[in-house]
């Protein structure tokens, strides 16, 4: 039945969303998208795989395909349609990846398909090349048109479950159990149809729905295009003894075992309940990580050093993890190649902190290649250790340090942006108000110049300046959808205004959680800004709420 997926399942995300979508499926007709699908990979068999796959989708969509669209000349099309086809899907890529959200996306991608079918053709795989779920009934009927069609099932590649919940639905957690429209075993179904997904985003909200079926398929090979894996805040008993049960009987075993070739991006953030031996086992066997987020884990410190070598990480956390000691950490970031490339690093602490030794030594050897640092916790971060950071860092995050204004006057680097100054003793709302925000007397020599745009300050700065910034025209004040607050000048609104994008949700607020999603990933050369300008749902709160 044609559009059978969409047609269901953008009109109940409708009704669970505030952007809502309504998507009409229909047959594929064109031949020309998967000629150039994927990304480039490392080695020449993974590209002979993939021309192959290729080969087979084309003879998939000859097969169905409407064949008095491949008889017309090309004097029927409009002359957008005579584009090539290159240029075609980066028009529609444009429209795919663009800020505002996925459901204004997809609406919008909606509106193309509609257009001819041609555009038909060539949107349909960018509509389900990232499907966002936000509730069982939007899942049971996404799955029932897979099961209806699965080719459309090999044009998933991002299954997003961030913004799943049944909040709203007046269920109880009994009733959610007993109604069988999102379970384990659906899931597992849903998986298996498929098999090009490249990114599968959890959340807390399914917690209870995976089981060993569902690890295994995911761990052990059966999805081998897997590069981002995202169990945030997941810390239900069926998650650990899923976990615990595929480590003990594939990994821990004489036999060598590898079967995540391309995972790159994995998140375990707050999965506070998942045991250390499930990263020894599994870190160690991912060569090709560039994010890792293992914020509030079990990890320990001779985990930490286990993870392969061969690793290029960009953006890496280890907030509050408990197990590791400053000295591990220490030794990580100077020695470990896999810490040479880092981009943001997230060392936030809330038990063990890093003693003045450890800073002096840690932050100028830290790469140049760092743009975000979070030393939130360290109270033995001072004033001294400010010019030791690298010059190119743009976001600091020093809560809770013992840094002064004068300090931060002296010694802070004109490429910082961003800064989070919540429970520093000196920062009161006088002296951000006077060294900050107010605009110097143009009589008087100007003896500080900064390039601060963001200012995260505690509730009570921020209930303090509030006044202030509702009067000005320069800055103003930003509370966060949980603890966090910040004051932004004005000219970054301006800025994102331009773009569709929701501040302060976007680039340049401190994210304190990894962010493995890319938009357009799937797409070459649409990709978009993969460190916190797409979070959505339970996602965002964790990164910039709580």
């Amino acid at each position: 039945m044609p559009g059978i997926a969409f047609e269901h399942f953008a009109a109940e995300n409708a009704t669970h969303n505030t952007h809502p979508a309504t998507i009409i499926g229909g047959e594929v007709y064109s031949t020309s998208t998967y000629a150039h699908e994927q990304t480039e990979f490392d080695h020449a068999s993974d590209l002979a795989d993939l021309k192959e796959q290729a080969k087979l989708m084309q003879q998939v969509l000859l097969s169905t395909a409407d064949l008095p669209l491949f008889a017309r000349g090309p004097r029927r099309l409009a002359p957008i349609e005579r584009l090539p086809v290159e240029i075609l899907q980066k028009i529609l890529g444009e429209v795919a990846t663009q800020p505002g959200g996925i459901y204004n996306s997809l609406k919008d991608l909606n509106a193309c398909q509609t257009v001819s079918k041609v555009f038909h053709a060539y949107t349909m795989p960018l509509l389900y090349s990232h499907v966002p779920v936000s509730a069982s009934p939007v899942f049971a009927k996404f799955l029932h048109g897979l099961q209806d069609d699965p080719f459309k099932g090999s044009l998933v590649k991002t299954l997003d479950f961030s913004g799943f919940t049944s909040v709203g639905m007046g269920r109880t957690g009994r009733m959610n159990k007993e109604i069988q429209m999102f379970t384990a075993t659906t899931l597992d179904m849903c998986l298996a149809l498929t098999p090009n997904l490249q990114q599968l985003l959890l959340s807390e909200h399914v917690e209870h729905d995976i089981d060993f079926n569902i690890i295994a398929r995911l761990l052990g090979g059966d999805m081998p295009y897997i590069k981002a894996l995202d169990f945030c805040a997941i810390t239900s008993n069926e998650l650990v003894r899923a976990m615990t049960d595929f480590v003990d009987v594939n990994m821990l075993s004489a036999a060598p075992f590898f079967a995540l070739p391309r995972l790159e991006r994995l998140s375990f953030h707050e999965c506070s309940t998942v045991p250390s031996r499930v990263f020894a086992a599994l870190l160690p066997r991912l060569h090709r990580l560039t994010h890792l987020d293992l914020t509030h884990t079990q990890v320990t410190s001779d985990t930490l050093m286990s993870i392969s070598r061969k690793a290029r990480l960009q953006h890496l956390s280890l907030s509050r993890c408990s197990k590791l000691s400053t000295e591990a950490v220490a030794e990580f970031l100077l020695t470990h190649p896999a810490a040479r490339n880092l981009v943001s690093l997230n060392l936030r602490a809330s038990g063990k902190v890093m003693s003045e030794d450890h800073l002096d030594i840690i932050l100028p050897s830290l790469p140049r290649t760092l743009k975000s640092i979070n030393l939130g916790g360290n109270t033995e971060f001072g004033d001294n250790h400010l010019p030791l950071l690298p010059s190119t860092v743009e976001e600091l995050g020093i809560a809770w340090s013992k840094v002064t204004i004068d300090g931060l006057k002296e010694n802070l680097s004109p490429n910082i942006h961003t800064v989070d100054l919540t429970g520093v003793r000196n920062a009161t709302a006088f002296s951000i108000l006077n060294n900050f925000l107010l605009t110097p007397n143009p009589m008087q020599p100007r003896t500080f110049h900064h390039n601060i745009r963001v200012f995260e300050l505690s509730d009570v700065l921020i209930s303090h300046l509030d006044a202030f910034a509702s009067k000005s025209v320069a800055w103003r004040v930003v509370q966060g959808r949980g603890r966090r607050g910040w004051v932004v000048r004005n000219d970054v609104f301006e800025e994102e205004r331009v773009l569709k994008m929701e501040a302060p949700y976007c680039y340049g607020f401190l994210s304190r959680k990894v962010s493995v999603v890319k938009r357009g990933a799937e797409f070459p050369g649409m990709e978009g800004d993969d460190q916190g300008a797409y979070e959505r749902g339970i996602y965002r709160f964790y990164a910039y709420g709580k």
